[in-house]
């Protein structure tokens, strides 16, 4: 209902890990049939992967906004409607 409103850092965190975990299992399990066996992959290489997956994908998704941020792209252009001392507070925490 409301898209815009933000995530706590925590629930953010597990989402993006939970779904960059479930695309990467998503990669290998279409690897694995695409060769015929999962054998050509050593475990250790799936679980580094993996981890390397979960770990750097937060620190990807913060340099790419803060990147777009720089740039003015994927902004949304907001009106306040207001004065005093409320409409300031409002303009310094978006």
């Amino acid at each position: 209902m409301y898209p815009s409103a933000p995530l706590s850092l925590i629930e953010e965190f597990r989402r993006l890990v939970g779904s960059a975990l479930l695309v990467h299992i998503g990669t290998v399990a279409a690897f694995a049939f695409a060769y015929g066996s999962m054998e050509v992959f050593p475990r250790f290489v799936v679980l580094a992967s993996g981890s390397l997956v979960s770990v750097l994908s937060q620190s990807f998704r913060n340099w790419m906004r803060a990147l777009l941020h720089r740039w003015d792209i994927w902004q949304i252009p907001v009106v306040l409607a207001g004065g005093g001392g409320v409409a300031a507070q409002v303009a310094s925490s978006l």
